[in-house]
């Protein structure tokens, strides 16, 4: 039997949480719509379950195909920051920019991390955190209650936050770079 390793959990959780978080609240409108225009109260339940079971898992591997896209989409990126530093880790992250959710890659090298947007978000960019700029690295509860975001905090007060798969690991591995030498 295969084992589950951490960052396969942590996919699993988030797609979970993502059929959940949008499922829910669609089925449960129509839960509402279907009990009000036929009537019926277990008509309605039962439509809103299947259509919010059936979303959920539609938006889940829609969002996954575009995950999978994105990732061969920046292997090129890869490629060129490894050929300068040694990539310890990374992975799919949201930077918050002004509210805004900027999806891309984020990189942890042996200089810094290195954050580059893919070009379907209002403001895409690059950002490059050496690590002596760097305070603090802590997790946040995204939302006030989904535990996925990475918190670094930076020398003059700068925050910048990610949405990242296994923050722990990611705050092991920049707390290990940000170990004296």
């Amino acid at each position: 039997m295969r084992r589950l390793t951490y960052k396969m959990a942590a996919k699993l959780k988030a797609k979970l949480l993502t059929i959940a978080l949008f499922g829910m609240p669609l089925g449960a409108f129509y839960a509402f719509s279907a009990a009000i225009s036929s009537g019926d109260i277990v008509f309605g339940i039962a439509v809103g379950t299947i259509i919010g079971l059936l979303s959920g898992l539609l938006f889940t591997f829609l969002i996954s195909l575009f995950a999978k896209w994105q990732e061969s989409k920046f292997r090129s990126i890869r490629c060129e920051l490894a050929k300068k530093y040694v990539i310890i880790y990374d992975g799919a992250a949201n930077h918050f920019v002004n509210k805004e959710a900027v999806g891309g890659w984020l990189f942890l090298t042996s200089n810094g991390l290195f954050f580059k947007s893919h070009k379907y978000n209002f403001q895409a960019h690059e950002l490059w955190i050496p690590y002596e700029t760097v305070k603090s690295v802590s997790a946040y509860r995204n939302l006030g209650f989904i535990k996925n975001g990475l918190l670094l905090e930076r020398k003059g007060g700068v925050q910048n936050k990610f949405v990242v798969y296994a923050p722990k690991k990611w705050i092991k591995e920049i707390e290990q770079m940000l170990q004296p030498k």
